[in-house]
């Protein structure tokens, strides 16, 4: 679930710096978490060598999915 929040937030943010206040952790635990959660499907979700980030197509659907995940509990 904290992941599903963690794409959630950055999604909406664009800014690891920001999603990660918005979250009450630090930006490289921030960070290390969207490595794993990529790492573990297989693709990126965001550029993250842009200012601000770029969502990926991928990673537009799958925030989608888990805002509505997310918007039932």
């Amino acid at each position: 679930i904290a992941q599903m929040e963690y794409i959630v937030v950055l999604s909406e943010c664009l800014n690891i710096s920001r999603a990660a206040e918005r979250l009450y952790i630090s930006s490289s635990a921030l960070s290390q978490s969207l490595t794993k959660i990529e790492n573990e499907l297989g693709y990126s979700l965001f550029l993250r060598n842009t200012s601000p980030l770029v969502i990926t197509p991928e990673g537009k659907q799958f925030s989608e999915c888990c805002r509505k995940i997310l918007n039932q509990y």
